[in-house]
């Protein structure tokens, strides 16, 4: 596991017994679970940071990945986009 934390934000990346995917999971202090959590088939992350209110994330061999860190509406819980790759 690996994780970075903001002001307010704590992710972990986590990868899965093939060592080929990773899930990205966040919380905020003070929640007792994890939430957003998406999985990035066929990438594993070497590395990543926050930056702007996004997630950056470094795959091995490959081009930056930007994850937007938003709140669900009802239940104040972080969510994480699938990624894009990043400019």
């Amino acid at each position: 596991m690996h994780f970075v934390c903001s002001n307010d934000l704590i992710a972990a990346m986590i990868r899965y017994g093939d060592l080929h995917s990773n899930a990205i999971a966040c919380c905020r202090p003070g929640m007792p679970v994890w939430s957003g959590r998406r999985r990035r088939s066929g990438l594993r992350y070497q590395d990543m940071a926050f930056h702007e209110g996004n997630l950056y994330a470094v795959p091995i061999g490959g081009d930056l990945i930007v994850h937007e860190v938003t709140e669900d509406s009802e239940t104040g819980e972080p969510q994480v986009s699938p990624g894009k790759q990043g400019e």
